[in-house]
């Protein structure tokens, strides 16, 4: 490994940590000062009596957003869980990228930046709607299903 490669990765890999830094900033400011959509209040309130299911909606869009029963006032707390889900989903997409044959820096923080840094990947970073709980299970299906078949 040269001295001119090792420089190169470590500015991709300050570059990608930049860009990860922005993305997750900007997703809680906007969670912060960011007024909660017609939708989002609905499940605001739902949240308040959680149950296991509702009439026209799965659970989990509720129970991501029960953080407002500590904080009643706040839609922070309630868009917490659904920030909490975006960045967990981080690592393990940047382990899905890696298994599905991104292995060079490059094409690994385009990939990311591409799915988090993108304006649906920075909306669904902190509305909360039904989608959110299943684009996160979909991240870490996929992300399950390409370990399981690189391990045959």
């Amino acid at each position: 490994m040269s001295f001119r490669s090792s420089t190169r990765d470590l500015v991709s890999n300050k570059t990608l940590l930049f860009a990860l830094i922005a993305i997750i900033t900007t997703r809680a400011i906007s969670g912060l000062l960011l007024a909660p959509i017609q939708d989002e209040a609905y499940y605001f309130y739902w949240a308040r009596f959680l149950d296991w299911g509702y009439f026209d909606h799965p659970p989990l869009v509720s129970w991501i957003s029960s953080l407002i029963q500590v904080w009643p006032a706040s839609a922070f707390a309630a868009r917490a869980g659904t920030i909490i889900l975006s960045i967990i989903s981080i690592p393990l997409m940047v382990s899905l990228f890696k298994a599905s044959g991104l292995r060079d820096e490059e094409s690994l923080a385009s990939a990311l930046i591409l799915a988090s840094g993108s304006l649906a990947g920075i909306l669904l970073g902190y509305i909360t709607t039904p989608d959110i709980p299943m684009i996160f299970c979909w991240i870490a299906a996929l992300h399950e299903c390409a370990k399981a078949l690189a391990d045959n």
